[in-house]
C-alpha cells in the first residue's frame, strides 16, 4: 500500500506484482526472480521464486516452472540453468539434474532425456557425452549397451561391426562381411 500524496491518511493498495514500504508514495515492481500475488494490505516486499521456479521479468504475480532439461537449486532465480552434458532432467520445475546411466549419453546441455548408444557402440560409464565404438574382435548389435560382446572363435570384426567368418573387398577397397558369425555370449545373458 502507498500514500498517493505525502501526509495522506488513506493508503492505496499496490497492483499485483508490485510492492511498497510504509512511507512510499508509489508502488515499485517486484524484481525479476520474485513475485507479489497482491493486492494485499501492507505488502512491503516481494516473495522470491521457490527452487525449481524462475521469473525473468519484473512486476510479476507468479513464478514459472523451469522447463525440462533445466533446474534451479536456490530461491529467487531470474533464469534456470541447463543440465550439463552427460546429465538430464525429464520433469519441469525441478532442483537437480541426473546423470545418464551406462549405455546412454547426452552430447548437449539442457537435455530432458538421455540418448541410447547406437548399435556397434557402447558406454560403460555414467554421465558421458558420447559412446565408444566396439573394439576389434567385438560387436554390439543392440542399442543402449554398456559393453560389447566377443566374436566367436575364428571370427573377427571391423571396428566393432558385425562379427565375420569371411570377408571380401568391395569396390571402395573396404572389407564387407559375407558370412555373419554368431557372437560368444556369457551363459544366461541376453546382451
Amino acid at each position: 500500500m502507498f500514500q498517493k500524496t505525502a501526509g495522506s491518511v488513506a493508503c492505496t493498495p499496490c497492483d499485483p506484482g508490485f510492492y511498497s514500504d510504509e512511507r512510499a508514495t508509489a508502488c515499485l515492481p517486484c524484481p525479476a526472480g520474485t513475485f507479489a500475488g497482491g493486492p494485499a494490505a501492507g505488502v512491503v516486499s516481494c516473495t522470491p521464486c521457490q527452487k525449481g521456479f524462475y521469473n525473468a521479468d519484473p512486476g510479476q504475480t507468479t513464478c514459472l516452472q523451469c522447463p525440462r532439461g533445466t533446474v534451479t537449486s536456490s530461491t529467487g532465480n531470474s533464469a534456470c540453468e541447463p543440465c550439463a552434458r552427460g546429465e538430464y532432467q525429464a520433469t519441469a520445475g525441478q532442483t537437480e539434474c541426473f546423470q545418464c546411466g551406462a549405455g546412454t549419453f547426452t552430447s548437449q546441455e539442457g537435455a530432458h532425456i538421455c540418448e541410447l548408444c547406437p548399435k556397434h557402440t557402447y558406454q560403460p560409464n555414467e554421465a558421458t557425452t558420447s559412446c565408444m565404438p566396439c573394439p576389434k574382435g567385438q560387436e554390439q548389435n543392440n542399442m543402449g549397451r554398456s559393453e560389447c560382446i566377443k566374436c566367436t572363435e575364428g571370427a573377427d570384426s571391423c571396428a566393432g561391426e558385425y562379427c565375420c567368418l569371411s570377408r571380401q573387398l568391395n569396390a571402395q577397397n573396404s572389407t564387407v562381411c559375407l558370412v555373419p558369425a554368431l557372437v560368444s555370449r556369457k551363459p544366461g545373458t541376453s546382451k
